[in-house]
Formats: C-alpha cells, structure tokens, sequence
C-alpha cells in the first residue's frame, strides 16, 4: 500500500470505527418527519452527571481495572456487535444485567431500521459485497464507499451509551472496552500476518464491517420479522399480487422457529426480491413496521450473557485458536 492510500485510509479510519471503540462517529441522519422516531423511555437519572470520558483518559483509567480473570475473545468473526460480544467473557457484567439492557437495545434497532429505510439503496450494495470488492489503491472508489459507509454508523458504541445512561458502571463499560480493544489488537496483527502489506487495508474492511453490524442487523431483523406475518406485510405493501410477492408468500416462519432457520429465510427472502424496484423493496420493509402491534418496537432476540461452555484449548494443536468462548443459547458447549 503506497503511502498516498495509507494518508487516505487513516483518514476516513475514525469515521467508521468510532462506535466499535466508543468514540463519537459522525451521526446517522435525522428520523423521517412522519411518524416520529421511537424514544426509549430514560431510567432513572444519575445522583450526579457522569464526566464524559476522553480516549486518553479511557485509557489510563483502563489501567486500573480490577485484576480479574476472563477468557479473552477468540480471533474470528462474530455476528453480533462486539459490544455485545464482549460482554459474555466481561467478569463484571452477568445475565442479571440483561433485562435492563434490553430496552436501550430495542430503541437502537428501532432507529437503526429508519436509518436503513433511508439509505437502503446503500444498504443492499453494502449487503451484495460492496465492502469485499473495495481496493485500498483506488482512493477515489475508497472515500466514495467510507461516505457510503458513515450514515449507518451510530453516533456511540452499545457499551458507551448503556454507561452514559447509567446502566453500566465505569468499571463494567470500561471492562468491556478493554477486551474489545484487545481482540481488534489481535485481529490488526492476525491480518498483517495473513496479508503482509495490504494487512492495513483488510483490518480497515473489516472495521467497516464492524461498525455497520446493527444496521446490517436491522435489515435482516425486518425480514426475519416478515417471516410471520408475510401474507400482511405483502397485502400491506400492496405486492401480494407481483411474482416476486407470490414467492415471498411460501417464505414463512414463526417466533418458536429457531434463529439460524431465521437466518437463512432472511437470506431468501433477500436473494428472492432482485427483480423488485428500490421503491418496492422499501415498501415491503416499511410494511414490516407498520403491521406491528407498536411501529417502534421492534422484536429482538434477549440478551444471554451467561457464561457458559467455556473450554480452555490453549493445549490444542492449532496454537492459533486458544479458546473457545461460549455457545449463546441453550445448546451444548462447543467442541
């Protein structure tokens, strides 16, 4: 990577990792004029406003987190927001912390869904590879995709904001950035390893992944959702009658269908609609909203943030797995 692509790249960097590292990123824009945005109701107030913590400062008090065991992440790829991820092996947080959580998280999808409807063209580039076919020496095409990427960038990390409204402790917040910080660290050399000089460019794809994983969510949550309810999201839509509507119409599930079957109907439903218009495809997800019992509450999956099926591998031949974390749900440990 020349160094005209490295002055570029660390650029536009901080525009898309803010919320994966809890700095402030550009905000995504404003919620459609009619009907309002969904507003979380606020728990209780502080007895006292919280100081704003400044990076440099993140990072001395990091310093002086509590020595306690945990199970660092392992180098893969997760689904899931690392801030969330990371909660699983953070000691100070436990599943009693789950059920307050949850709201705020409702109230990030739901304005991660109007951010999707309004940048949906973008979204589905994003979702058909965009990412995978950026090259780090085409700076033009690189600035274009970053600009691309920033409205889908929430404005703060899931760990920051549950701080800054008083649902995580200093201790608990900062807990978590350390352990997401220490993956990205591991993840920056696995890919310089695997990579060489162009390592710089394949961890910066994949920060960008990172920080648009709830709006990517929020897509796949919308046709998940669909799934059990089509016949009224299509009547809704007005696109029952279309081929691509008939097809649509035998992609069903239920709330009791299990989530990786959810998954892959989401993934159908999504290579099923190419031949439907941008407008047509907004109409079907906007219909998902609007047969909602409550517009701005969308369903999501509870938080589980046991920890359990831990399994120490740092005995195992392959030197570079040294975990194994946790297996989300009720399902045995992994093997």
């Amino acid at each position: 990577m020349n160094k005209m692509s490295i002055s570029v790249l660390m650029g536009v960097l901080p525009l898309v990792a803010g919320s994966v590292v809890g700095q402030v990123a550009t905000p995504p824009p404003g919620p459609r004029p009619e009907p309002p945005a969904f507003v979380p109701p606020p728990p209780p107030a502080p007895a006292a406003p919280r100081p704003q913590v400044q990076p440099q400062q993140l990072g001395r008090q990091l310093e002086r987190l509590p020595d306690i065991p945990y199970i660092p992440l392992e180098l893969v790829q997760y689904g899931e927001s690392l801030d969330l991820v990371a909660m699983g092996p953070n000691p100070t947080i436990g599943q009693s912390k789950a059920a307050e959580l949850m709201p705020m998280l409702v109230g990030r999808r739901a304005r991660h869904e109007l951010v999707v409807l309004e940048n949906l063209d973008f979204v589905l580039q994003i979702n058909d590879g965009l990412l995978d076919d950026v090259s780090f020496q085409d700076i033009q095409r690189l600035v274009r995709v970053s600009d691309m990427v920033k409205p889908l960038v929430p404005p703060k990390g899931i760990s920051q904001e549950a701080f800054d409204r008083g649902m995580l402790s200093r201790v608990q917040h900062e807990f978590n950035t350390k352990i997401v910080r220490e993956y990205q660290n591991g993840m920056s050399e696995m890919f310089t390893a695997d990579y060489g000089d162009d390592g710089l460019g394949e961890f910066f794809k994949f920060l960008m992944s990172e920080s648009i994983k709830e709006a990517m969510a929020a897509l796949d949550g919308m046709c998940i959702e669909a799934t059990w309810r089509m016949d009224d999201v299509l009547a809704k839509a007005g696109l029952a009658d279309t081929e691509v509507g008939k097809k649509l119409a035998t992609i069903t599930g239920s709330v009791e269908t299990p989530w990786d079957e959810l998954n892959d109907k989401a993934a159908e439903i999504q290579s099923a609609w190419g031949p439907w218009s941008l407008e047509e495809k907004k109409a079907f997800l906007n219909a998902v909203t609007t047969t909602r019992d409550d517009q701005y509450f969308p369903p999501i999956r509870m938080l589980n943030l046991d920890a359990v099926g831990w399994r120490d591998r740092t005995q195992d031949e392959d030197k570079n797995m040294k975990v194994r974390i946790r297996r989300r749900g009720d399902a045995t440990p992994q093997e």
